[in-house]
């Protein structure tokens, strides 16, 4: 036995059930025998001081705060929380209120005397009709305060924080599950000052640690001046993340118990506040509901329904507390998980392998955490320009004929399209890399077409690779095999599913070191014969129509371990995809499942790079993981053609902004089932103002485009899509901040205005950029909105109608035909004539449309380059300009901060909301005609004809 091992057994008395708190007591035997350890084997970092209230240590020179030990930015609570055995349920479980309660035993089939064999509370929750939560969530087996599991047996600094040997406590209380961790590190990096790092992990035995993406590695030094301090408590162990300016605990994992074994690890922290968002990907309201919500974190073929795992896995959330600051948390782990939001408010994680690695960001304002959460994981890519215009696509047009049929009906009447798709339908029997000659002959001339007008083209293609082709017929099968990079089964065969071909299929290993060089060869060799503009990666959950393999799965812990994650109707994790064993060069499914969407993006970029050299790779992805945002865009997934599901489209982007993801749409109008006519009429208005906004649905359902409906859905389809088109420079400026500074495309109103608690809760309204609000409908049948505007200047987007707001709610007309937009005083923004095709639109000049203040003041940027050359941001071959309205005196400048990129179009035009009447308006000092709307008081210039590579000075003359 380890010194540290005897000190701990004998400064606490064994139990079974180790339920209540009381006035520690050290009897002199143990007392004794700890000294003798100190003095015998002299350990320099332990001081051991006896005292009535507690055991306490400290491993330097330290100062004594009661019975904390502090130094610095980290303390360690030193109280020692001996135990005794209660002749009845202790006052540590009738202490913890039914909303306070952490479930002690998540497993089905909890009974009075399973729970309490783990040394936890049995009781049923009182049943209060007032309560906020249910009582039907309340679990009836809870964790008693202080419940014992681990302490800190040793401590030091290192030169960027500390470090802490955390030792298993001996209760007498069984094991829940196999091989229990008794021996855990935790290593605290002050990485910068508004970030934090905690990582606690088996020091004796390597574990899996999420190898994609590549984050930075601790800091050197510890940060200066860090936002938060660490305080720590020894036994049992917890930690708590403090902001310094205020004392808020934003970290507390002192709440239920922690817990670490080989395939389950748990730890629940106390949060600040209820307002809770991220943790995706789920169908859910964009604030959490924290009345024991559960979340499971696994990448699942599902169609998107109330809590259940999708696509993707972002183990990320941000809490705004009551003054207005947020915080974001990311627990770096692909395992499998769920995740538990309580009403203390609390929050569980119960992982089944890997690590805990965690990141703190500090905010304080939304926006912030955005910006220092992509620092970590990586900026998102800047999108091509053409590429944020309107995509049209549909599972069964069934043959090139269709597709053409569609796209020109579109385009005759009038509807701005850039973008055509085909599905699988284009493929010969839904093999990648093959064309159907049958009914899509001819499609390579109209990808020309396409191109000749100034349009795009995108195909689908999935993971899986048809294994049922005759010997030597399919060069992607054939190339797999002689290049050994598909997934392997537990015995080292090929692992085989089975997909849309209908036959055997193998799966691409995408973390295999030649998996780039085969991906490249396939989407080269497939360019050639269809030079197609971007790609959809579908199906990369992996999806597999059959459990596992065609040949089943090895009984294993891996396949069925100990404590399974929520999965629709309890199924096993292989459901749908592939076993759990199988092996991958980076390891096995078990750990990387959830990182085969993003290591298929990130080869599928490095393919396009080859494929379309010097131009930025267009990919839209179903699966994704941390970080993807830096290789490809989503969309949300087979949503239904319904109203819950447009409602539901809104916090799905609003949370993958969050993510560093803000290239995502939802499929306008919905995928699954059919949709109506006033239903898809109002989604193409909201639609337009997604960050990628494509009319997508599926095979068997009728045609929704635009057009289809008739002219009343496509002159509203077009009208809103114009808007957008007229603003694509807004939204360009917006990427080009998101990959530069981690800043949102489009962002929920309580990240424009952080101390106004009304908008926590909003999720159907949402900001484009910080100064444009969309207000649309999300019911039927309705002809008024009530929408909520916080306070400050606002003015009608439309008419430059001013809305003089105080945080109030206003009643808004809303017609079919029109979506509410509305402007923010204090903002400047870019617009072009909009034409078509973004080609079209690029070409004409730009107007400012200046939106005042109360202060009578304005900002704006633009940035603007070529719209495709990759590494335009590196080469620095880009024009950037900022606009301000200054009030001394009053005049409108612009500064050229960048000029490389030449080919700019000239400003013709300048729109103020809430300028008043002037007297007389100077164009770098030559007098200007200009026009007053005497009703909305919008001023206009026009034929201004100014070279934006030149600074400019409009001044007004009161």
């Amino acid at each position: 036995m380890r010194a540290d091992e005897e000190l701990l057994q004998c400064t606490q008395e064994r139990n079974h059930h180790a339920f209540s708190r009381y006035k520690a007591r050290m009897k002199w035997g143990c007392s004794l025998i700890a000294l003798l350890i100190v003095l015998g084997f002299a350990l320099p970092v332990f001081a051991f001081h006896y005292a009535t209230s507690g055991l306490q240590w400290t491993w330097k020179t330290t100062e004594l705060y009661g019975d904390r030990v502090a130094w610095g930015t980290i303390t360690i609570q030193a109280i020692d929380n001996q135990r005794t055995e209660p002749e009845s349920q202790p006052s540590a479980c009738w202490e913890v209120a039914s909303t306070s309660r952490i479930d002690c035993y998540p497993e089905p089939g909890a009974s009075q005397e399973s729970c309490e064999a783990r040394g936890c509370c049995w009781k049923a929750p009182a049943h209060d009709e007032s309560s906020p939560v249910k009582h039907q969530g309340v679990p009836m087996c809870f964790y008693p305060i202080d419940y014992p599991t681990y302490a800190v047996s040793a401590y030091n600094e290192t030169e960027n924080g500390f470090k802490a040997t955390l030792q298993k406590i001996k209760t007498g209380i069984a094991d829940r599950y196999p091989n229990v961790i008794k021996h855990l590190q935790l290593i605290a990096s002050y990485d910068a000052n508004e970030r934090l790092h905690v990582k606690i992990f088996d020091p004796e035995q390597q574990r899996y640690e999420v190898p994609f993406p590549k984050l930075p590695g601790p800091a050197a030094a510890k940060a200066e001046n860090p936002l938060y301090e660490v305080k720590m408590t020894k036994n049992p162990f917890a930690f708590k993340v403090i902001r310094k300016s205020n004392g808020q605990t934003l970290f507390d994992s002192s709440a239920g118990a922690f817990h670490f074994y080989d395939q389950y690890i748990e730890l629940t922290s106390y949060l600040p506040s209820k307002y809770i968002y991220g943790l995706g990907q789920h169908t859910d309201r964009l604030l959490h509901p924290t009345d024991y919500s559960r979340f499971t974190f696994w990448a699942s073929d599902v169609s998107p329904g109330l809590n259940l795992p999708l696509y993707g896995t972002q183990p990320f959330f941000m809490a705004m507390d009551g003054e207005g600051k947020s915080h974001g948390v990311l627990l770096f782990n692909s395992n499998a998980m769920d995740v538990i939001l309580s009403p203390a408010p609390a929050i569980t994680y119960r992982t089944i392998g890997g690590i805990l690695d965690f990141y703190f960001f500090l905010g304080p304002l939304p926006s912030n955490v955005v910006a220092q959460y992509t620092e970590l994981v990586g900026r998102p890519a800047l999108p091509p320009y053409w590429s944020l215009g309107f995509h049209l696509c549909k599972y069964g047009y069934g043959s090139l004929n269709h597709t053409q049929e569609v796209m020109q009906r579109n385009i005759d009447a009038g509807i701005p399209l850039d973008v055509q798709w085909n599905d699988i339908d284009y493929m010969n029997g839904s093999k990648d890399f093959t064309i159907n000659q049958e009914n899509f002959a001819g499609v390579k001339q109209f990808v020309h077409a396409l191109h000749e007008r100034g349009m795009h083209y995108v195909i689908i293609t999935d993971p899986g690779i048809s294994a049922a082709e005759p010997a030597g017929s399919y060069p992607p099968f054939e190339d797999g095999l002689a290049m050994d990079i598909f997934v392997k089964n537990a015995t080292g065969g090929i692992l085989l599913g089975e997909v849309w071909t209908g036959g055997l299929t193998a799966f691409p290993d995408f973390t295999h070191p030649n998996a780039t060089e085969y991906w490249t060869k396939q989407v080269s060799d497939f360019h050639q014969s269809l030079p197609f503009d971007g790609l959809w990666i579908d199906m990369n959950e992996p999806s597999n129509f059959v459990d596992g393999s065609v040949n089943g799965c090895p009984q294993s812990s891996l396949e069925d371990p100990p404590y399974l994650p929520y999965l629709v109707n309890h199924s096993p994790l292989r459901s749908r995809t592939i076993c759990m064993t199988a092996r991958l060069s980076a390891g096995l499914s078990y750990n990387l499942h959830n990182l085969y969407g993003l290591t298929e993006a990130m080869v599928t970029r490095d393919a396009l790079m080859t494929v379309r050299p010097n131009k930025r790779p267009f990919i839209i992805s179903r699966s994704t993981f941390v970080g993807q945002g830096k290789y490809s865009g989503l969309w949300s997934g087979d949503i239904h053609s319904t109203w819950e599901a447009l409602q539901q489209s809104i916090p799905s982007i609003l949370n993958f902004n969050m993510f560093g993801m803000p290239l995502i749409g939802a499929d306008i109008c919905g995928f699954n089932g059919n949709t109506t006519k006033e239903l898809c009429q109002r989604w193409q208005e909201v639609g337009a103002f997604y960050p990628f906004a494509r009319n997508h649905n599926s095979l068997g359902n009728m045609d929704q485009d635009p057009a289809f409906f008739g002219d009343d859905v496509a002159a509203s389809s077009r009208k809103a899509l114009l808007v957008r088109y007229q603003l694509l420079p807004v939204y360009y400026t917006l990427f080009y901040h998101a990959s530069t500074r981690g800043e949102m495309v489009v962002r929920p109103l309580f990240f424009g205005f952080a101390e106004d608690r009304t908008t926590f809760e909003i999720d159907w309204q949402f900001l484009v950029g910080t100064h444009i609000m969309v207000s649309p409908v999300l019911t039927p049948d309705t002809s008024e909105i009530d929408a909520y505007f916080p306070a400050g200047r606002w003015y009608d987007f439309y008419t430059g109608r001013e809305i003089d707001s105080e945080d109030q709610w206003v009643t808004l007309p809303a017609p079919l035909d029109t979506i509410n937009l509305h402007i923010r005083g204090g903002g400047i923004l870019p617009t072009q004539k909009p034409e078509q095709t973004t080609t079209a639109t690029r070409k004409n000049p730009f107007t400012l449309v200046v939106a005042l203040n109360d202060s009578h003041e304005a900002y704006g940027d633009l940035f603007w380059d070529d719209g495709e050359q990759l590494d335009v941001l590196e080469a620095k071959n880009y024009s950037y300009i900022s606009f301000r309205v200054q009030m001394s005196p009053p005049a409108l400048v612009s500064v050229v901060e960048v000029d490389n990129f030449k080919n700019m179009p000239k400003l013709d035009g300048v729109v103020v909301f809430g300028a008043g009447m002037p007297h007389s308006v100077l164009v770098n000092g030559d007098s200007w005609e200009f026009t007053v709307d005497k009703d909305t008081k919008t001023l206009k210039l026009e034929r201004l004809k100014l070279d934006l590579l030149k600074p400019f000075r409009i001044s007004f003359v009161y």
